[in-house]
């Protein structure tokens, strides 16, 4: 018995390594989780941000007659395409009614937290630089 052998067996390793396993994975699942939430919470204050910006932009530019209007989108395809500007046309009508949130006209960022450009569509009785926003109310029915 003089002979005793010194250091980890090949199974005490194994074990080690089993504990170290399932101690890192039940850390893992928690950080997961809180990565997720900060991704939800930065991509709401994007959206905050560009609500907010879009509010500041109608307060802004007026049309001719001094009417309030909203930025146009920023087109998915075509000349100008995806550059986070505005696509207006020459007669102040939108390009696009449907397209990217123009984050270079309003100063917001460009993406999500998940690096996905914001979306954004308008109405034309919004966003006609021609005629401002055009407010047409629907009658009550009785």
């Amino acid at each position: 018995m003089a002979n005793k052998s010194r250091g980890f067996t090949l199974v005490e390793l194994a074990i080690v390594l089993f504990i170290i396993t399932l101690l890192l994975g039940g850390m893992l699942t928690p950080l997961s989780q809180q990565i997720a939430e900060r991704q939800n919470s930065d991509t709401r204050h994007a959206l905050e941000s560009a609500r907010t910006a879009l509010a500041g932009y109608a307060l802004s530019h007026r049309d001719s007659t001094g009417k309030p209007y909203l930025p146009c989108p920023d087109q998915h395809n075509g000349a100008g395409a995806r550059d986070g500007e505005e696509d207006r046309l020459a007669d102040g009508r939108c390009a696009s009614v449907v397209g990217n949130l123009p984050w270079h006209t309003l100063g917001v960022a460009e993406v999500d937290a998940w690096g996905n450009r914001l979306g954004y569509a308008v109405s034309p009785d919004y966003a006609d630089a021609g005629r401002g926003i055009v407010h047409n109310p629907v009658p009550a029915t009785q």
